[in-house]
């Protein structure tokens, strides 16, 4: 979404908490009763200025918690002295829904010779909000093209379509419309705002700075303000997105995006409950401004308070553009985390505590491992082995790690898989030859490899080399949780790959998940339900997408990393809410939230070497779960697994069930972590790792 220029009212009430619950919680009526919606139409189509604040004063009576109405007051009041009815008009039209009559209205109120005011990109915001929230984008970009064909002169259509791509992520379709745009008039500054708003999507943050830049320049300076407090943020520079943020708020104190900039500052500085206060005068002003909602939800996920009722706000306006799809799958990127300097290809450790990466030196690579804290510093894992080391895997109890190996001298060992038994001063040993990319299976007892000769192809081995699954058509391959599906990637040409996922040993063809563009490095998000895997653009950079394992939906992009090189790995976390991705020795580490929907919520308490458990069937049908758990030390070493229950637990719809488990005397708990996975439905698997001793929450699906 383009910045909104929404503003908020000029009275806030003393009892502001009470208004927020109101407007976001109990009731709230986003669009509308349909007889509101009439009246209010047929006010606009008259251009009857008085008639519609009345029908809005009238809903508001009836209905407290209408959004609409609100929105409606709201922009008018903000606006008094200045608007037109026209403009006003248009405004209404779009909050009730009539997108045509809204398009229609709005040449009326348009100077074609000025640059688009404040008080006009926010009526363009407006129809492209109603939009998204109607599922009406095709229709306003429909419409769009024929008023261009009427009135070539005038390049608002194309800046407006420009707009409703943007929300649809269509980069290509939206830097169509603003390159025909700035053909008519090359020095808009809402081209440039809006072109600062494409190469942000993109992560190529040098050239939105750029178009931000210009478009401050030449005039459009509040909306470029609020763009460089997002460019400062993705940069990590809390100084440079304070004083930006204090611009644009002393530029335009009352509108919506400068309290959104200002928010994001707050967060930045580590002062979230400002920023979370900062969005909810935002979502009170203007309950219809999804951007505002989406921030609040955020805002309150980092807060670590729940944020479901935030996300279901948000929802009600805005269900169908790839930004809804990574609300409801949980990948909304909350914050990112540079990492260390020079950490090449770094992996999770089993239960998340510690991170392996590779320290490039002069004549030979090192293995090292330090907490994911960053408290301590690494310490080297010796290999008894001198070469360049690459692609890593953790084994799932924590006792092995397994890498590639690249020689530095001809002659003086074979390049393959090696795998390092972290409990021993042994050099590590080789697995298998002419092969790479190991990743271990659930259970440990089993590595995929990917072949170094052409064709590439995927085999699995068990640790004496045995070849136990061979000859799949993959480059890059992956398990799922519980070991019964492959998913990789099959390379066609430079331009075409597609990921396929197979069940481990009786399919040969696999079932495709992607139908378009290259696509590469899949990888199984930990909680099942979803694959991420890296899909190269025709400019040559490359995204992480994710798609369902069932091949149901359409890819939707959920990471871009800042680097403009065409590849990048990327490794989850063992609880599936974070991600170290990146470039070479640039890696950093995202968290992602949203509202992942659960099927089982857990929870436990460890009391006197008793796991007391308790389960929630959150759904309406009887779910049946397999609890199994693993317990590590300090170095991320297990020291006990199993499973809870001999048999499944059956839970009907809405049923609580609690459960004593004794687990063994002689694990040590002092610093224990405790790694919990519920596989429901049988694929499906939700994962908890948490500390002893305490209580936790479920990491979701």
């Amino acid at each position: 979404m383009f910045f909104s220029t929404r503003k908020p009212p000029m009275f806030i009430p003393q009892r502001f908490d009470l208004a927020i619950v109101l407007c976001c919680g109990f009731g709230l009526r986003l669009n509308g009763a349909p007889e509101f919606k009439e009246q209010l139409n047929s006010a606009a189509r008259a251009m009857d200025r008085a008639a519609m604040v009345e029908v809005c004063v009238r809903q508001l009576k009836a209905s407290p918690g209408d959004g609409a109405a609100r929105a409606i007051l709201n922009f008018e009041k903000e606006h008094r002295g200045h608007l037109s009815a026209a403009e006003l008009a248009t405004c209404a039209h779009a909050v009730a829904g009539d997108l045509e009559a809204s398009l229609s209205a709005l040449p009326r109120m348009l100077k074609y010779e000025d640059n688009l005011t404040a008080l006009k990109i926010e009526i363009l915001e407006r129809i492209t909000d109603a939009a998204v929230r109607h599922n009406k984008t095709a229709e306003v970009n429909r419409l769009c093209e024929e008023w261009a064909s009427r009135v070539p002169e005038t390049d608002v259509p194309f800046l407006l379509a420009a707009r409703c791509y943007l929300r649809e992520e269509n980069l290509p379709g939206a830097e169509l419309q603003l390159r025909v745009a700035k053909l008519i008039t090359p020095e808009n500054p809402d081209a440039h705002a809006l072109f600062g708003r494409l190469y942000l999507i993109r992560g190529e943050l040098d050239e939105a700075e750029r178009h931000f830049r210009k478009a401050m320049v030449d005039g459009s300076l509040t909306f470029a303000l609020a763009g460089l407090v997002e460019v400062a943020c993705r940069r990590q520079d809390s100084q440079a997105c304070s004083k930006l943020a204090g611009a644009a708020i002393q530029e335009e104190p009352r509108m919506n995006h400068a309290r959104l900039a200002m928010a994001k500052a707050f967060c930045l500085s580590g002062d979230r409950s400002a920023g979370r206060k900062a969005c909810l005068l935002a979502v009170h002003h203007d309950p219809l401004d999804a951007q505002a909602r989406y921030c609040l939800a955020v805002m309150t996920e980092l807060s670590g308070m729940d944020a479901s009722n935030s996300w279901e706000g948000f929802q009600k306006l805005e269900n169908n553009t790839p930004r809804a799809s990574r609300v409801k799958a949980g990948f909304v990127t909350l914050s990112r985390r540079a990492l260390p300097a020079g950490m090449r290809h770094p992996a999770w450790s089993p239960d998340g505590k510690h991170i392996v990466f590779v320290r490039s030196g002069k004549s030979s690579d090192d293995l090292m491992v330090r907490d994911a804290a960053f408290h301590s510093p690494p310490r080297l894992i010796p290999t008894g082995r001198k070469g360049r080391i690459s692609y890593l895997s953790w084994a799932p109890d924590g006792k092995q790690l397994a890498f590639h190996l690249e020689p530095i001298s001809i002659g003086s060992f074979r390049r393959g898989v090696f795998v390092k038994d972290l409990d021993s001063a042994k050099a590590a040993w080789l697995l298998l030859h002419d092969v790479t990319r190991p990743r271990f299976s659930p259970d440990g007892w089993q590595v995929l490899t990917t072949s170094l000769a052409e064709p590439r192809q995927v085999r699995s081995v068990d640790l004496t080399g045995h070849v136990i699954l061979e000859s799949l058509p993959l480059t890059w391959s992956d398990w799922s949780q519980k070991g019964t599906f492959i998913v990789g990637s099959q390379r066609y040409s430079m331009d075409r790959g597609d990921i396929r996922i197979f069940r481990s040993r009786h399919e040969k063809a696999g079932r495709r998940l992607t139908t378009e563009a290259q696509n590469s490095s899949p990888r199984f998000r930990p909680g099942g339900g979803w694959v991420t895997f890296l899909r190269k653009s025709s400019l040559g950079r490359a995204s992480l997408h994710a798609v369902g394992v069932d091949g149901k939906s359409k890819p939707f992009r959920v990471y871009q990393p800042e680097s403009k090189r065409p590849f990048f790995l990327h490794d989850w976390s063992p609880d599936g809410r974070s991600i170290i991705a990146g470039t070479g020795a640039k890696q950093e580490i995202a968290k992602f939230g949203g509202q992942r929907r659960k099927l089982v919520d857990i929870e436990f308490i460890v009391n006197d070497r008793r796991l007391v458990l308790t389960a929630v069937n959150l759904t309406r049908q009887i779910q049946s779960c397999v609890l199994s758990y693993r317990i590590f030390d300090n170095d991320s070493v297990q020291l006990q697994s199993g499973r809870l229950t001999r048999t499944p637990l059956i839970l009907n719809a809405g049923e609580v069930h609690f459960k004593i488990i004794e687990l063994s005397e002689n694990t040590r708990w002092k610093g224990a972590t405790i790694k919990l996975v519920t596989t429901v439905s049988s694929e499906l698997a939700e994962v908890m790792v948490a500390d002893f001793p305490g209580r936790s929450e479920l990491a979701g699906e």
